[in-house]
């Protein structure tokens, strides 16, 4: 008995081209955040160095570098909560309380107090820079709540609970205050693709705004802090003007490498400056700009050698089976497998990527310069009858 011929498999339908700008956007956000803490941690450890430039520095992206990285976050939540809620909560437990858990262990080692780590009271609102994953797990706990309510809605009841409860205790506040931001940006992740197309007056305004927030800021007229809701809306004139602008940017490989493994830069660069700190605190008093060398030399270039390694040591930063029974990523446009599209792709999304440096982002496609010229199809025949074979 003959079988009826199947069907040929349909070709997969190409993915949208990466938003290397978000990439790089987040590239930039991150590498401020350890640039800032090369300077600042080593104070809070008898390890004192001074620059009025580095400070200066500091102080103009203070204001913003911490609101950018929390609100690209944000845009990501509309593709994320698309997927079942088994997925979802499942892709957040592997990718997000996951390194949570680890790296907040090996700070404990760091610091040379493993006690710690049975005390509640260091586990509760993440422990130095692990805020931002407590932050995005509690967030990201709420998010499905977005299927029905409207992300800005969601910013609106946090920002109203944060004005109500501001005193509190600041484990709890924090999450009120980086969440208006998270779900802000969760909001505008369907407005970027209207965003790259406002015209030069807007963005005029959104350089003027964003440089009259940054002098208030600089002459201490505005105080970003938990502490202090209104000042949420300092950022977002910075905020809307990179979204405006970094489009618009050539290419930076660097940066966009450095935005899709940000969660490695993130959560590594601590203990590795605890580390440094100690390995040259003698250089402190003796030569202080050897010591700032010696020990961001050390910040940046550990996280980022493991960066360029992650698929030895994945197990760090995301759980061990979380790479089961996905398919194998293709290569990106860049030459590189390692991190996800912040683009849009015409698959669903992946178990889960819950983290910042590996999730997907719904952006606008970009046109290629040259189209490819439909395939000419050959011309039809008529359907030969099979010839019936002669018995004998």
């Amino acid at each position: 008995m003959s079988s009826t011929p199947s069907a040929p498999a349909s070709a997969a339908a190409p993915a949208s081209p990466r938003a290397h700008w978000m990439d790089a956007t987040r590239g930039f956000a991150v590498l401020l955040v350890v640039f800032t803490h090369t300077y600042t941690m080593p104070q809070g450890m008898d390890a004192t160095v001074s620059s009025v430039v580095f400070a200066n520095v500091i102080q103009v992206f203070h204001s913003f570098r911490m609101p950018m990285l929390v609100f690209l976050s944000g845009v990501l939540l509309p593709r994320s909560v698309a997927k079942p809620a088994g997925t979802y909560y499942r892709g957040k437990a592997e990718r997000i309380l996951w390194p949570f858990l680890v790296w907040m262990v090996l700070l404990a080692l760091a610091l040379g107090t493993p006690q710690s780590l049975l005390s509640w009271e260091y586990w509760r609102g993440g422990a130095w820079h692990l805020w931002f994953l407590w932050v995005l797990m509690l967030c990201y706990l709420v998010g499905p709540l977005t299927r029905r309510v409207p992300a800005v809605l969601v910013a609106l009841v946090l920002f109203v609970l944060l004005l109500e409860f501001v005193s509190g205790p600041r484990d709890w506040v924090r999450p009120l205050y980086w969440g208006v931001y998270f779900f802000l940006g969760a909001a505008a992740g369907r407005l970027l693709p209207r965003m790259r197309r406002l015209p030069l007056p807007v963005g005029l305004v959104l350089v003027a705004l964003t440089l009259a927030t940054l002098a208030a800021h600089r002459a201490g007229e505005i105080v970003v802090s938990e502490r202090h809701p209104w000042s949420v809306l300092t950022a977002l004139p910075g905020i809307l003007l990179v979204l405006w602008l970094a489009p618009r940017l050539p290419r930076l490989r660097f940066l966009e490498f450095c935005g899709r493994q940000s969660m490695v830069l993130y959560v590594t660069h601590m203990p590795v400056l605890i580390l440094a700190v100690g390995w040259f605190r003698e250089l402190a008093a003796l030569r202080p700009i050897d010591f700032y060398v010696a020990v961001a030399s050390v910040t940046f270039l550990v996280p980022l050698a493991l960066a360029a390694v992650y698929p030895r040591v994945r197990w760090l930063f995301e759980f061990p089976t979380a790479s089961r029974g996905r398919a194998p990523r293709p290569r990106s446009a860049a030459g590189s497998s390692s991190g996800v599209s912040s683009g849009a792709s015409s698959a669903p999304a992946s178990s889960g990527a819950g983290s910042p440096a590996r999730e997907t982002v719904a952006a606008e496609p970009v046109l290629p310069i040259t189209a490819p010229m439909p395939a000419v199809p050959a011309r039809s025949r008529p359907a030969q009858r099979p010839r019936p074979r002669r018995a004998g």
